[in-house]
């Protein structure tokens, strides 16, 4: 679940928490007791929740939670007896999927804030076209104890370099995964140690996953929700592009240092 642009994941969760609180304005009482008025009454409810919804989640996902045909169906089917059951039923769904929105917004931020180090998150670029990450001095360059992410987007693109047509990055990629598969023994994705200065973890989809078809946007938004959720974070990229990418969306950027890249080993392209 992504969150609207600028919304810390404290007000959405406690929005999204009122909102819960608030289910027993679905369906007014009414003197008649008209099914049509109960309808009314949830039509009114649904469209203040949403709006409430949008304003600290993706438009996207604030859309989600009214997709249901059952949802539709209320807002167009004939008022009949029927209706009171329904809206309830529908009622009782919404909050249980924004419960469990909520529950995980609340273990992402948990797990985001409670171990040490600086964030950063790296791209394909890195592990590529430099060192292996336990070979380099992180508090050297970091100036304090890091914390390196991997995004799932970069073990697939690094996944696919293995077929690709540079023999040199095949061989890297060939070696790369099992390494990293190596650190992660037990399937939990960390942070587990890299070296006595650094950690590391794999961000992967645990919650409904964005995935454009530009892998730099991925890892981009990646950075923003650890910025969100962490408080702090640092892109780390030997990618020219990458870099004015990254700054021009208010990112800090962590550059590369010559020392950490991998011998080209005879200029093979690419």
């Amino acid at each position: 679940m992504r969150l609207a642009p600028g919304v810390e994941p404290e007000r959405a969760i406690a929005e999204m928490n009122e909102l819960i609180g608030g289910r027993a304005t679905a369906v007014m009482p009414t003197a008649r007791g008209k099914p049509v008025d109960e309808r009314e009454s949830y039509v009114r409810w649904a469209t203040n929740m949403e709006a409430r919804l949008s304003s600290v989640l993706s438009r996207k996902d604030a859309q989600a939670f009214f997709n249901s045909p059952r949802h539709r169906d209320i807002c167009s089917m004939p008022p009949g007896n029927q209706l009171t059951t329904l809206i309830y039923a529908e009622v009782d769904t919404m909050m249980r999927d924004m419960q469990e929105a909520v529950n995980d917004l609340e273990d992402h931020l948990r797990r985001m804030r409670s171990a040490p180090g600086f964030p950063v998150v790296v791209d394909s670029n890195v592990l590529l076209q430099c060192q292996r990450l336990d070979n380099v001095n992180w508090r050297e360059r970091l100036k304090a104890q890091a914390r390196v992410m991997v995004p799932l987007r970069i073990i697939e693109e690094i996944d696919s370099k293995k077929y690709g047509p540079s023999k040199r990055l095949r061989s890297i990629a060939r070696e790369l995964l099992p390494w990293v598969d190596s650190l992660f023994p037990d399937g939990d994705p960390g942070p587990v140690p890299l070296r006595d200065d650094a950690t590391i973890e794999l961000i992967l989809a645990d919650r409904p996953r964005y995935r454009p078809s530009d892998a730099d946007e991925e890892v981009l938004e990646v950075a923003h929700d650890v910025a969100r959720f962490a408080g702090m974070v640092k892109v780390m990229t030997a990618d020219t592009g990458m870099r004015i990418r990254a700054r021009g969306e208010r990112l800090d950027v962590l550059f590369v240092p010559d020392e950490w890249r991998r011998a080209t080993g005879g200029g093979e392209p690419e």
